[in-house]
């Protein structure tokens, strides 16, 4: 029976493919994206990063990591929405 793998992890660009793991486990395996929480695209994974102190949400799609287009960064220690959109935190 295939197994089903829902790529959900916090954690974008940071981790190992679920098709990285071993033969034995996926062979029949069927990966199924995961929505954006702000935005409801179907990526990898997504969720927030902290680059140098702002909070940006970035899709991890199959060719690379992305800012969310909607998403709205945030200053990380304060949590204190940044005026600017999220694009402009280069990644």
């Amino acid at each position: 029976m295939p197994a089903t793998l829902i790529a959900s992890h916090p954690l974008p660009c940071a981790l190992p493919s679920p098709a990285s793991a071993p033969l034995a486990w996926s062979d029949d395996a069927q990966i199924m994206p995961s929505l954006c929480m702000a935005c409801g695209a179907a990526v990898l994974h997504w969720g927030w990063v902290n680059f140098d102190g702002v909070g940006v949400l970035l899709h991890d799609t199959a060719d690379d990591c992305e800012p969310c287009p909607v998403a709205v960064s945030f200053d990380w220690e304060t949590g204190v929405p940044l005026v600017a959109t999220s694009m402009a935190v280069a990644v």
